[in-house]
């Protein structure tokens, strides 16, 4: 976590302007983007050879503050995961 908040701290000194960016989300976005591919790697590996997990377990990439909260989930897993979830009502309703 530290980490990322370093690199969250060295994307947003690149804003020269010194006021509040209105949305950050497009400087972010190389990073988040890098996070979802990360977690999605991980959900690809068989966790039950090294815990005790259901078949509704997921990695997931997010934010510390939720900003992007849907988008996050979504990006993080395949898409049979993210329908299996969303089936059982795991899943939020952003909409």
């Amino acid at each position: 976590m530290r980490e990322c908040n370093e690199a969250y701290s060295i994307m947003l000194a690149a804003n020269e302007t010194g006021r509040p960016l209105p949305d950050e989300g497009e400087l972010l976005w190389p990073f988040r983007a890098m996070m979802h591919s990360v977690a999605t790697r991980l959900n690809e590996i068989d966790w039950k050879n090294f815990l005790n997990i259901t078949d509704d377990f997921v990695v997931v990439s997010l934010d510390s503050i939720g900003n992007w909260l849907a988008e996050d989930l979504k990006e993080s897993m395949s898409a049979g995961k993210y329908l299996m979830l969303q089936k059982r009502n795991l899943l939020f309703d952003s909409e």
